[in-house]
């Protein structure tokens, strides 16, 4: 570590602090520059993703929250946002997938998002008769026992406050 060179905690640290203050474009602005310094911190990746789904910026989370499963593939909670943001462009398959490997890291709210996964999956078997198999997509978000596939003002990806692997 370079002298003057502030660690992935700091920065992890810093943008929570943004956003508890609703601040997602300082958050990002942070995050940013802390993932350019950590490029492997799968932790600031997943929270740049957070503060740029806040923001608005749906192509942007993706690609951070895509970066971060490539950087860390166990961190659950990137898989995890990285279905929502699947889920909520009815990428209904895409979505799944990414839902079963957060499974097999062991998510956080994994009964919730079971419940989800089934539901998507019988959904997409009772609309493949008549439609696409993405027709029940707003449906399934919109059901409120499946608070994380639900859609309210976009995913509302998870960031980890605590998270000590930053």
């Amino acid at each position: 570590m370079g002298r003057g060179r502030r660690p992935a905690a700091w920065y992890h640290a810093a943008a929570l602090v943004e956003l508890m203050a609703s601040d997602a474009p300082g958050a990002a602005r942070l995050l940013e520059e802390g993932a350019s310094l950590h490029p492997r911190s799968g932790v600031l990746l997943n929270n740049l993703a957070c503060a740029l789904e806040q923001e608005g910026e749906m192509e942007g989370a993706l690609r951070a929250v895509e970066r971060g499963t490539r950087e860390d593939t166990s961190l659950p909670q990137l898989h995890r946002n990285h279905g929502d943001l699947h889920l909520a462009a009815g990428r209904v398959e895409e979505a799944v997938a990414s839902y079963e490997r957060a499974l097999r890291n062991d998510v956080p709210g994994s009964v919730d998002l079971r419940a989800a996964i089934a539901s998507i999956r019988a959904r997409a078997r009772s609309d493949a008769s008549a439609t696409p198999v993405g027709a029940g997509v707003e449906r399934v978000r919109d059901e409120p026992r499946h608070g994380r596939a639900r859609r309210r003002s976009g995913p509302r990806l998870r960031c980890p406050p605590g998270e000590d692997r930053a």
